[in-house]
C-alpha cells in the first residue's frame, strides 16, 4: 500500500465474527453391553454417568462440516457446568478452566 492510502480490510476479528461455529459439550462416558445397546428402542432412557456437581467440558469442534458430522479436531475451551434455562437444558461457562 502507498503513503497516503487508505485500506478497505476490516480487521480479522470483524470479518470472521458473523461465522457460525460448532462446539460440543462432553459428558462422562456410558458404558453398555452389546446386548444393552441392541436392546434399545425408540423412547428408552439411557442414564449417564455424569453427576451433575461434575464439570462438563466444552469443545471447539475443528473441521466440522454444516451437512455432516465430520470432525477433524476439537479444542476444549472450557469448562461447564449442567443447568437449565427456562425449560431448556443448558451450560453455564466457567472462564480460565481449562
Amino acid at each position: 500500500m502507498e503513503p497516503g492510502e487508505t485500506s478497505h480490510m476490516v480487521p480479522l476479528n470483524h470479518a470472521i465474527a458473523s461465522q457460525r461455529l460448532t462446539v460440543h459439550v462432553h459428558l462422562q462416558p456410558v458404558s453398555l453391553t452389546l446386548a444393552q445397546l441392541q436392546s434399545l428402542s425408540v423412547g428408552d432412557v439411557v442414564t449417564l454417568d455424569h453427576c451433575l456437581s461434575d464439570p462438563a467440558s466444552l469443545h471447539l469442534v475443528l473441521g466440522a462440516r454444516a451437512s455432516h458430522s465430520t470432525v477433524a479436531a476439537n479444542q476444549p475451551l472450557c469448562t461447564a457446568w449442567l443447568g437449565q434455562v427456562d425449560g431448556h437444558m443448558a451450560v453455564e461457562l466457567q472462564t480460565g478452566s481449562l
